[in-house]
């Protein structure tokens, strides 16, 4: 097994435990405990926990932050009124600081890539510490980030439908939520859900895109605008992939080639 599938590995399993062990408690008083949110479901959405929220506070070295960390999951239906998927999402809530405090919608890219990388790699509150002597699969281990996104904005961290716990209820519908227009559509219905629950209409809102999640950010701005209503603010990407031809193209195609020939060239 390579380096970079260690470093997955331990990523998946570090996230999963953090999730899980959350997820184990129950909500505060008057929301769902485990299990009663998803008894009625159907498929493989009965198997997904309860949403789960946590009270925390961290030190970023300059102040003391409290927020709330909830694990949850937002419903999609069909126009039959069934229930047709589950999205599910991380979202850190900083307290005591308005409504319309920035919010940022993150997601990795792929496509296929849940939302652990930038969650446990950068912008979370706390992330994974692979050591000081460089990436060790065998000694990782969760601590406070202090450079975390959320000392400046709120996150919700999103997994696209069949990545993660985000899951289609039947498996063979899955694949309608996975072509270029489908996936920006339904994170836009994602983030339109999250925004509507959590009364966030007033806040800026920012997208926050890493390789095909940065070509998936442009698209999920104009599907925000044109069927929710919904404007951002902004949008970061990370080594976005803006021109997939280029890379996965045709190697016959001239004006590939020649884009390729300088770094040909200096190599």
């Amino acid at each position: 097994m390579t380096t970079t599938h260690l470093l997955r590995f331990a990523l998946a399993i570090m996230l999963a435990g953090a999730l899980d062990s959350a997820a184990a408690q129950d909500g505060p008083k008057g929301q769902p405990g485990r299990g009663e949110q998803h008894e009625t479901a159907q498929g493989v959405l009965r198997l997904l926990p309860a949403d789960a929220i946590t009270e925390h506070t961290f030190d970023t070295g300059r102040t003391k932050l409290a927020y709330t960390a909830t694990a949850g999951t937002l419903a999609f239906y069909d126009q039959s009124g069934d229930r047709s998927a589950a999205v599910f999402y991380t979202a850190y809530v900083a307290k005591g600081l308005g409504a319309n405090r920035p919010l940022t919608f993150v997601f990795n890219g792929g496509p296929g890539a849940a939302s652990a990388f930038l969650h446990l790699g950068l912008v979370g509150p706390r992330i994974l510490d692979f050591g000081p002597n460089g990436p060790d699969a065998a000694r990782t281990a969760l601590r406070d980030n202090p450079d975390t996104w959320l000392a400046f904005t709120d996150l919700v961290l999103v997994d696209p439908i069949g990545t993660g716990w985000s899951r289609a209820v039947k498996a063979d519908d899955a694949k309608h939520f996975w072509s270029v227009r489908s996936d920006a559509d339904a994170m836009a219905k994602a983030i339109a859900l999250y925004v509507a629950q959590n009364n966030r209409a007033a806040s800026p809102k920012y997208l926050f895109g890493e390789s095909y999640g940065g070509f998936r950010a442009a698209k999920v701005a104009r599907a925000l605008q044109r069927d929710q209503g919904i404007a951002v603010s902004g949008i970061v990407m990370l080594s976005p992939l803006l021109e997939g031809w280029l890379t996965f193209g045709d190697d016959g195609d001239a004006l590939r080639a020649a884009l390729q020939l300088p770094a040909l060239a200096s190599g």
